[in-house]
């Protein structure tokens, strides 16, 4: 049953317009040029820049496979160091949605590789021409490709593995594929941003684990395998859950979003498998990977019963459920919010206190952790900070040993905002007793100026060196001038003519050592192109499902009107938990789309305590000679007060499976749809409830969407039968005086 109702929307739209200070356009192609904090002794450089990363691999011979949202392939050569975009070997976009969190979100390569040249990817595809999550079902799929010594792999080549993996929302898709040490494929699927038991339902694949052979068949020791209704589901759409069916494919359940795991080696030289599963609004969390496990979601996440943390924790004593090794809670410290990559650091390539570590990332708060084993339990220490936000990591080839590789989505990070840092694949190598150069890193408060002359100002205060010795900065400014050295991070200078110009600054330690130089673009007698947003209009707001519409114009001093190839569109939702809105990380919406004009569709507020979130809309318009503009708007959705209380007051309702206790009124956003129960009884102050009716006569579960007016649902509870009898005395002696007192008049 769908009940519509209507509430008061609200406006804030907000808009910016900047100038790219950097050496590129500010899109997700530019170089990174952040400086991560990394340990003394270690070293953090680019290695290539890839427009939203979101997994890399590698073949036997050292070259790096990495997959990008779009749908694109790139195979970067061994010990490749241009930190250039390689050239694409393969380009699904065209059947790929990568709007929301969907997307080619994961690859790895077949262990006997050298022979067959297999790698296998998994992708959300359109189900029908440009339609995406919110407009047609949609599906995640686990592909074999072959790839060719030529760095090419034919799209004709696809064998399809597991097909029909339900994403009705485009988030939680999960996306990891790893092979174990027994040759099988394991395969992570997130639980599609439901609650409708998919985590734990034995009947279709969201929410698990999955272990298949390379061709698609099931191994014939997995843990379901042997059960009643046991069948393949890989080819099937599993979305209508039926009892009579059991998953052959399933090798555990009960996960959320297991975006990523790994396998790696316990000191006894027995394989481990580490799953990270991005928590809900109070836990992120480490689980160890068994045949049969479950996990406990949607009933718990991390150690506690859902949404309870710190001392309200309610842990669930079901022995049938595996507890994860290590569990954080989202807190206003850190802001570390989104567990992502994770890797074991191989013995003897980096310090022994290093040896058989787990090491996880953190997308929100951009940090490096490791976790080390300390009285029986897993305790938790930094090793990295200011990243940009981290997706997957690896071992991998590195010189005679090995090294951390990452992709980063950069360039924003939902922090600390944009911080520079570029969208690409990184290295984190130990340089032992070797000097680690130093970094470089320098960004121009302005970087143009509409006449020459023109005094420039240089920031390099980000440049870093890993053993924490003084630097000195080595400034050439491309225009012909004398080269200059300082021990000042910050400079001045002046540009006497018009023209392109390329500074570059390289910085030294103490002991001489050279960082490699950085570069960035200088534009005397230009100006930023100017933007005029003509959709979404400054009133406007929008509401869940909406296309909406981005129309934009550009034009430039010299080049007159921009084409359509000189503006690029992104769009982004930022989370805000109502609860504290310090629990804020962003998802991107639209992938980097070119031209004048960009549809999307609104996406639906992430939870029950997420009405405060909103969208964000960028554009950057970039001119012939380089120069680009960014302007940036903040959409927010029309939102409605909604009210949901009991009588007697103080009793518990369940919305989107979120217990909520009455009375309770919270934000939500226009045409969200709200799964309300009642529960059957619950305990009142004095006896036992029965529930009897809701005051808008629907059923004791149904549906609602929101849809513009304030409203306020009461669930009405009466005494059962023989549940009242606690009253009785004190109203039989109630009755009994007034009988009396009437009689005597």
């Amino acid at each position: 049953m769908i009940v519509a109702f209507s509430l008061f929307g609200t406006l804030s739209i907000t808009s910016t317009t900047i100038a790219n200070n950097g050496s590129n356009p500010p899109s997700s192609i530019s170089p990174a040029k952040i400086t991560a904090s990394v340990p003394r002794g270690f070293e953090d450089s680019l290695v290539a820049s890839i427009p939203s990363p979101t997994d890399l691999t590698f073949t036997p011979d050292g070259r790096i496979v990495v997959t990008s949202q779009p749908g694109h392939i790139y195979v970067i050569p061994k010990n490749h160091n241009s930190q250039t975009l390689p050239p694409i070997a393969l380009n699904l976009s065209k059947i790929v949605c990568n709007n929301i969190e969907t997307g080619l979100i994961g690859i790895t390569v077949d262990p006997d590789f050298g022979n067959n040249g297999y790698i296998y990817v998994y992708y959300t595809y359109q189900t029908s021409p440009e339609e995406c999550p919110y407009v047609a079902p949609t599906y995640n799929r686990v592909s074999r490709f072959t790839l060719q010594s030529s760095n090419v792999v034919d799209p004709q080549s696809e064998f399809i593995l597991i097909d029909l993996l339900p994403t009705p929302r485009g988030s939680h898709n999960g996306g990891g594929l790893r092979f174990g040490a027994d040759g099988k494929l394991y395969v992570s699927v997130g639980d599609g941003s439901t609650w409708a038991g998919y985590a734990q339902s034995l009947a279709m694949l969201n929410g698990k684990i999955l272990r298949i052979n390379t061709d698609g068949s099931i191994p014939s020791d997995n843990p379901f395998v042997g059960l009643e209704y046991a069948q393949p589901c890989g080819k099937i759409d599993t979305t209508q859950l039926v009892e009579e069916r059991v998953c052959q494919e399933i090798w555990a359940k009960g996960l959320r979003n297991p975006f990523r795991f790994t396998f790696g080696q316990d000191d006894a030289q027995n394989e481990v498998m580490y799953i990270n599963d991005v928590g809900w609004r109070t836990w992120e969390e480490v689980n160890i990977g068994k045949a049969g496990a479950d996990y406990g979601w949607p009933f718990r996440e991390g150690p506690c019963e859902t949404d309870t943390f710190g001392d309200d924790c309610h842990p669930l004593s079901d022995d049938t459920l595996r507890n994860p090794i290590y569990a954080y809670q989202h807190n206003a410290t850190e802001f570390c919010t989104s567990i992502t990559g994770g890797a074991v650091v191989p013995h003897g390539i980096w310090p022994e206190s290093f040896n058989g570590t787990y090491l996880y990332g953190d997308f929100a708060c951009g940090a490096l952790f490791q976790l080390k084993t300390s009285g029986g339990t897993h305790v938790k220490s930094v090793v990295a900070t200011e990243m940009s936000p981290i997706i997957s990591m690896m071992f991998g080839p590195y010189e005679n040993t090995q090294a951390l590789y990452y992709t980063t989505y950069g360039p924003y990070n939902a922090l600390f905002g944009s911080i520079n840092g570029g969208a690409g694949v990184r290295r984190m190598v130990y340089l032992g007793d070797r000097n680690a150069p130093p970094t470089a890193h320098a960004v121009a408060e302005v970087n143009y100026s509409a006449h020459a002359p023109a005094t420039i100002k240089f920031n390099a205060l980000r440049s870093r060196d890993p053993n924490g010795t003084p630097l000195r900065y080595e400034w050439d400014f491309g225009d012909e001038s004398a080269i200059i050295t300082a021990t000042n991070a910050i400079v001045e200078h002046q540009y006497l003519k018009e023209g392109v110009f390329t500074a570059t600054l390289t910085v030294y330690d103490t002991l001489n050592t050279p960082s490699k130089p950085t570069t960035l673009k200088v534009y005397i007698g230009n100006t930023p192109p100017k933007i005029t947003l003509t959709q979404p209009t400054t009133n406007a707001t929008f509401r869940v499902g909406q296309p909406i519409v981005l129309q934009a114009d550009a034009t430039d001093d010299d080049d007159g009107n921009l084409p359509d190839s000189s503006l690029m569109w992104e769009a982004f939702l930022h989370h805000i938990d109502i609860i504290d809105t310090n629990f804020a990380h962003e998802h991107p919406l639209l992938a980097p789309t070119k031209g004048r004009t960009a549809t999307f569709t609104a996406p639906k507020q992430e939870d029950i305590f997420a009405g405060h979130s909103r969208l964000e809309i960028r554009l950057t318009a970039t001119d012939s000679q380089g120069l680009s503009t960014v302007h940036t708007q903040i959409l927010q959705p029309s939102r409605s007060q909604v009210t949901f209380n009991s009588e007697p007051p103080g009793l518990k309702i369940v919305a989107n499976s979120a217990e909520l206790k009455t009375p309770i009124t919270l934000e939500m956003w226009e045409g969200y749809t709200i799964n309300v129960k009642a529960p059957q009884t619950q305990k009142g102050a004095t006896s036992k409830l029965s529930f009897m009716r809701w005051d808008n006569g629907n059923d004791r579960e149904h549906s609602i969407v929101v849809a513009g007016e304030t409203m306020t649902m009461t669930a009405t509870y009466a005494c059962g039968k023989g549940d009242c009898d606690i009253f009785l005395p004190a109203m039989f002696s109630k009755m009994t005086i007034e009988m009396l007192e009437h009689s005597t008049k």
